[in-house]
This record gives C-alpha cells, sequence and structure tokens, in this order.
C-alpha cells in the first residue's frame, strides 16, 4: 500500500518541488516504485526532470477531469526511475470541475483517483502550488497520509508553515487522518544556523510536540543551475552533499509513518560550530 505523501506551504520559494523530486530519487533508488503528481500550474515537476513543460499531450487535469485514463497520463522518467504525471496552466481548473460536477464530498477527489493506484505504487507524492484558499490543497492534504512542510529560514516563512499546519490541524479535527512534519530546508550550515534552526524548532513547538525533520542544506551552485533552468549532474560534488541529507529525511519518512515519530538521533555538529 502507497504512502501518499503532500509538499506542501503557503509561501512560495521554500522548495516544496525540490523536495517532491529529491525524495522520489531516494525512494526510487532503495528500489521503491514512486509516483509524482504536479498540482501547480507552473509545471515545476517536469521541468525540474528536465522536460519542456509544453510537450506533453496529457497532464493532471487530463486525468482528473476529462477522463483520460491513467496509463495515457503517467510518463516515466528512466534518468532518474520516478513516474510522474506532468501539469498544465490547466490544473487550476479542476476546482471548477469539482464544483460543477460534485455536490459533495468534493474535497475526496484526488483520493478517490488515487485509490486503484495505491497497490501499484509504493510512494505517491504531490507537489502543490503555494496557498492556502485554494481547494486543490485540502483536496492534496486528504488523499494524503503525510504532509511535508519545506520551511526555509526567515520570519515570512515560518508563519506561513505554521498557517499551513493550522490548516491541516483543521482536517484532523474533522478526522482526516494524516500527519505533518516541518522540513527546514535551504539551510546554510557554513554560517552556523545551530542556534537558529534550534529556534526555529522551539517556535514551532511552543504549541504541542511537532515532528521537526533534519535539516537540507544551502548550496548556491545548485539555485544557480535551477535559476538558468537546469538539471544538476548527480555527480556534482555539492549535490552529493545535499541529497545525503534527504536521504536522512527520506528515512525520517518512514520513521514517522512507522513509529508515529521521528526516532531520537545524536545532536549533529553543524559545518562552522564547536560543540
Amino acid at each position: 500500500m502507497a504512502i501518499v505523501i503532500s509538499s506542501v506551504g503557503t509561501k512560495g520559494g521554500t522548495g516544496k518541488t525540490s523536495v517532491v523530486k529529491n525524495i522520489g530519487i531516494i525512494k526510487a533508488k532503495e528500489g521503491k516504485k514512486v509516483l509524482l503528481i504536479d498540482l501547480c500550474q507552473n509545471s515545476d515537476v517536469a521541468t525540474k526532470l528536465g522536460y519542456d513543460r509544453y510537450s506533453f499531450k496529457y497532464d493532471t487535469y487530463s486525468w482528473v477531469a476529462e477522463g483520460v485514463p491513467f496509463e495515457n497520463v503517467v510518463q516515466f522518467d528512466e534518468e532518474t526511475g520516478l513516474y510522474f504525471i506532468p501539469a498544465s496552466e490547466r490544473v487550476e481548473e479542476i476546482v471548477t470541475y469539482v464544483n460543477k460536477k460534485r455536490a459533495i464530498r468534493r474535497e475526496w477527489i484526488l483520493k478517490e483517483k488515487i485509490s486503484p493506484l495505491l497497490d501499484q505504487y509504493d510512494y505517491i507524492i504531490f507537489d502543490n502550488h503555494p496557498t492556502e484558499t485554494n481547494s486543490m490543497l485540502t483536496y492534496s492534504l486528504v488523499a494524503s497520509n503525510l504532509a511535508l512542510i519545506p520551511t526555509v529560514m526567515d520570519m515570512s516563512s515560518v508563519i506561513a508553515s505554521m498557517r499551513t499546519i493550522q490548516l491541516i490541524q483543521q482536517l484532523q479535527e474533522q478526522n482526516i487522518d494524516i500527519q505533518y512534519s516541518v522540513l527546514p530546508h535551504a539551510v546554510d550550515f557554513s554560517k552556523g544556523f545551530g542556534r537558529e534552526l534550534k529556534e526555529v524548532e522551539a517556535e514551532f513547538k511552543k504549541d504541542g510536540d511537532i515532528h521537526f525533520n533534519t535539516a537540507i542544506r544551502y548550496s548556491a551552485v545548485i539555485m544557480r543551475a535551477s535559476l538558468r533552468g537546469e538539471v544538476m549532474n548527480p555527480d556534482n560534488e555539492y549535490m552529493q552533499k545535499v541529497m545525503s541529507d534527504y536521504e536522512v529525511v527520506a528515512k525520517e519518512i518512514d520513521e514517522i509513518m512507522e513509529h508515529g515519530h521521528i526516532l531520537p538521533k545524536p545532536e549533529p555538529v553543524l559545518e562552522g560550530e564547536v560543540k
């Protein structure tokens, strides 16, 4: 049975698509079958895999709203071993379609669509547009077992992530079975961010115990490549360091799903800090 994950947040630029792609790659390397579903009109899943966003005949909207069979919509990337459904600008029209066609249980649309796929994949991961008002976010959360909330180290991102948590907690109060975890993203280890990271974690945990993942390090090399629309060579030294962080987070995801929490680990010493 697939573990279903949503990469979510109400602020752009926190690395949601990078999380989707790289967690997917780690799991595919472990021999797992992974499906990425793009729910963002920017088509970032396809572009971050190196594809032209306009090269696909079918997209997420085709599958959800037009009845195009899944096998005609899904794509396979040989380099990463990932299956994915690309998006386009039309993905936002899914909400309009649902409002017209469904009188009840509108929020269950994606849960119902992926139901036949749960036995075919080990992981299904949604990439979401940064919003808190669009119903698409609710659709993906209702369909998911776990929400990953990437958070960069600035107060605006922290506040946006807290709003995301409030939305998830509202769903939990309505008996939606979903867990969530905050993922510190693009943390500059070389600047000695250990203390600030602890402060951010403490801020999130003021109102209760919240899963807090191992931080993903920052790399200017990867950021510049992203700005140019390039796909990083996996053999690049900086990319390998970043992927080692994602490997830890991928294990933590399984710990949350299996044990209900992240198993305690020895406290790391970040680069530039002295214990």
